[in-house]
């Protein structure tokens, strides 16, 4: 029965910590991970643990959980992608290569794992990978407080190492459109559906720029 309980509780903790993860708070949803694992010592929690730590950029310990992972599941794609970005975080190359290599040769034809080993292999194009994820993740915790002007420089920085990133194009049209910008808004999200034209979001947010506009 106790076993059970720490089971049903262990559950209640993995679920908020998701919450908060999606929410972006990403220190609440490490500690509720932390706890989940304490209550139940599994796979799933060591994963999520592993993946609220990236994401809070607390990367030599995210790398540990993920690493236990991915050797535990060398089948399951997700995990080492993400176990590869905590690498490539650190400037760890070498390993890097090694975890993406690994799965190209169990998806020799997938074209993500195919675009990422070319970059990890590229001096210039690994660096950029990773300036554009840290100031992606500064940008971030701005907008979190609200702070769009901020937000806004750090994401712009980040699209000079990846102009044609979909998800930075849409962040900084949103961002625009939260600054009342409308027309620099229009044309980040014009770029952004240019890349992607069936995206279902950020279709709505050109149609919310394009309302903007005509009052």
């Amino acid at each position: 029965m106790f076993q059970y309980l720490k089971g049903i509780r262990a559950e209640l903790c993995r679920k908020r910590g998701q919450r908060l993860l999606v929410k972006g708070a990403n220190e609440k949803a490490v500690t509720c991970f932390r706890r989940a694992l304490s209550l139940a010592n599994n796979p799933e929690n060591v994963f999520n643990l592993g993946l609220g730590l990236l994401s809070a950029m607390e990367l030599e310990e995210a790398e540990g959980y993920l690493k236990e992972i991915a050797d535990e599941f060398p089948e399951q794609g997700i995990s080492g992608l993400v176990y590869f970005e905590a690498l490539i975080l650190q400037e760890k190359w070498q390993s890097a290569l090694d975890q993406i290599r690994k799965l190209c040769r169990q998806e020799p034809e997938n074209k993500k794992y195919i675009q990422l080993n070319e970059m990890a292999d590229d001096v210039v194009e690994r660096e950029k990978y990773k300036n554009e994820k840290f100031l992606s993740h500064e940008a971030y915790g701005f907008m979190k407080q609200r702070k769009y002007s901020e937000a806004l420089e750090k994401y712009l920085g980040a699209l000079y190492y990846l102009p044609d990133d979909l998800e930075l194009l849409n962040n900084i049209g949103y961002i625009y459109l939260k600054l009342s910008e409308y027309t620099q808004a229009y044309s980040y999200f014009e770029k952004a559906l240019q890349l992607d034209p069936g995206n279902r979001k950020i279709r709505q947010n050109m149609a919310v720029v394009k309302n903007k506009l005509r009052k």
